[in-house]
């Protein structure tokens, strides 16, 4: 039995000894990469080896650089990424940090506009919401990749994605600070601008800021965003600035008279709106058959029937809201209107004319214009001609004769049955003088009586009379022209002229029959005399 045993034994120990002997087996594949942080497409990347002795397999290489890329909305776009070496790697496409593509498989949160040509990426119908940064990764390990990022802007209109006032209030108490702020998209970034009733304002930019407002600041802004791809885009806003009533009348004076109808208005402009009430020597006026009340947005009337001499005063349109109130007054009266300067002008004769109008429901009886110069203190009176009304209108002339030159006031007023207005406002004007033109008689000629037309000499010695030289005369009857040598000895002022002798008149008379060639022998000595006669009286003053 030992031996037996020792044989089994023996049996067990060999065939234990000759079972292969097993170890691990390291399945991962050391790649070198280069540094941490560093992408180098010509990095020479080393190749790994089994511990079986396989064929070395090279590293990826990118043949693509990075790009920007500009295209319009609803364009194509192709982002390209080509590598060498990478046909047993994994690559991927990302939008900024999305995955887009791992392979060939599109993620589900990307459209049909997404496909790939190979390895590029293609993007169609691009919106304003594909630009990003687009990159083409190969991993190469869970911790180290290779890519390349391409930049994708996408040129859009712009659009104004808010327009709205600070705490989104657009109605602020008069002198609070008025802020808005505009939001506006689109590629290139829009420039934005702000007008108010179609004047632009100065401030540029998304917000805008006034101070102390009042309600001259209330009305329509518009924010424009422009980046000059499409036609720019425009929003409004209106601002209210609640303020205290703003009261203006139509008229100061309401002229009628008794069993007319007359109406007293007024408007009124305030945020939030007024309350208007109409008050007659410091009390309400009372709605009756005679007297009601109407409005129409801003317009306030008062309307009095069948008017009376009652009604005849002072009435108030008094206006109020929780900022505060104002007020204005309007006369009723059967008084002539002040009179309103029309138009100054001159007639044919340069007479000063200022046109007035007034309004009176009574006829007028008379119209008194005070004037003077502007430096002087006494007033001069004028009554102009009273002329027949347009309804209630009046015309009235004020014409002003013979005033010397100077600067001019005048005022009017007017009377009818309730007696006179208050003189008109001063109107200024200025004469130039005035000049009284005499008619020009032309001198009579006949058939008798020869035209002498004189040529004096031109040369003086400063004493009136001429040092020598020709006089020229010419008549009518002989078109010839006669010269004679005539001397003149200069003479005092207040001196007698010496008269020629016969025998010089003589001596004309016959120069002037030898050169006359139509007989006028009675005629030429008389005119010879005649004008030697008025040169020495011309020439001795």
């Amino acid at each position: 039995m030992r031996v037996i045993y020792f044989g089994a034994l023996l049996i067990f120990l060999c065939t234990a000894n000759g079972r292969p002997n097993t170890q691990e087996v390291d399945y991962d594949l050391e790649i070198a990469l280069p540094e941490d942080g560093v992408q180098n497409d010509n990095y020479d990347y080393e190749e790994g080896e089994d511990e079986e002795g396989d064929d070395e397999v090279p590293a990826p290489i990118f043949n693509t650089r990075p790009r920007d890329f500009m295209v319009k909305e609803n364009e194509t776009v192709e982002l390209p990424c080509e590598v060498e070496n990478a046909d047993t790697f994994v690559f991927m496409w990302k939008k900024n940090n999305e995955i887009v593509y791992q392979d060939t498989l599109r993620f589900s949160s990307f459209g049909n506009n997404f496909q790939l040509n190979k390895r590029s990426l293609i993007i169609s119908n691009v919106g304003a919401n594909e630009t990003a940064n687009y990159t083409c990764t190969i991993p190469l390990s869970k911790e180290e990749n290779l890519s390349v990022t391409h930049h994708l802007y996408v040129q859009t209109a712009p659009k104004i994605e808010s327009l709205k006032a600070l705490h989104d209030s657009t109605q602020i108490d008069a002198g609070k600070s008025l802020v808005l702020t505009c939001k506006a998209i689109g590629f290139p970034k829009p420039t934005i601008v702000w007008s108010k009733k179609g004047h632009r304002l100065s401030t540029e930019g998304e917000t805008i800021s006034i101070e102390n407002v009042s309600h001259h600041d209330a009305g329509d802004y518009q924010c424009l965003a422009d980046n000059r791809i499409e036609p720019p885009a425009h929003k409004f806003i209106h601002i209210s600035v609640a303020h205290q009533p703003v009261v203006t009348i139509e008229k100061l004076t309401v002229n009628s008279d008794e069993n007319l109808d007359s109406q007293l208005i007024c408007y009124v402009r305030a945020v939030p709106k007024a309350e208007v009430v109409w008050k007659k020597d410091g009390l309400n006026v009372v709605k009756n058959e005679r007297v009601d009340f109407k409005h129409h947005n801003h317009t306030y009337i008062l309307e009095i029937n069948k008017v009376k001499v009652s009604d005849f005063g002072v009435y108030t349109c008094s206006a109020y809201n929780r900022v505060g109130n104002n007020e204005k007054t309007i006369t009723l009266t059967g008084f002539p209107s002040l009179a309103e300067h029309v138009d100054t002008s001159h007639d044919s004769d340069k007479n000063v004319v200022v046109v007035w109008n007034v309004e009176s429901n009574s006829p007028v009886a008379q119209y008194e214009i005070q004037y003077k110069k502007v430096a002087n203190s006494d007033w001069l009176i004028l009554h102009p001609e009273v002329s027949n009304a347009e309804g209630n209108l009046y015309t009235v002339n004020g014409t002003f004769t013979n005033l010397p030159g100077g600067h001019y006031e005048a005022k009017l007023r007017s009377r009818n049955t309730y007696g006179w207005s208050d003189y008109s406002p001063v109107v200024h004007f200025k004469s130039g003088g005035h000049h009284k033109h005499k008619p020009h008689k032309p001198a009579q000629n006949s058939e008798d009586t020869p035209v002498v037309i004189i040529h004096e000499p031109q040369a003086f010695d400063g004493s009136g009379i001429t040092e020598g030289g020709p006089v020229i005369i010419q008549t009518s009857e002989q078109p010839a022209v006669q010269k004679s040598e005539i001397s003149y000895e200069a003479q005092n002022d207040n001196a007698i002229q010496t008269p020629h002798t016969q025998e010089q008149q003589q001596q004309l008379t016959k120069e002037s029959q030898g050169t006359g060639g139509n007989g006028s022998s009675n005629v030429l000595p008389t005119l010879l005399l005649l004008c030697i006669s008025l040169l020495s009286t011309q020439y001795s003053r």
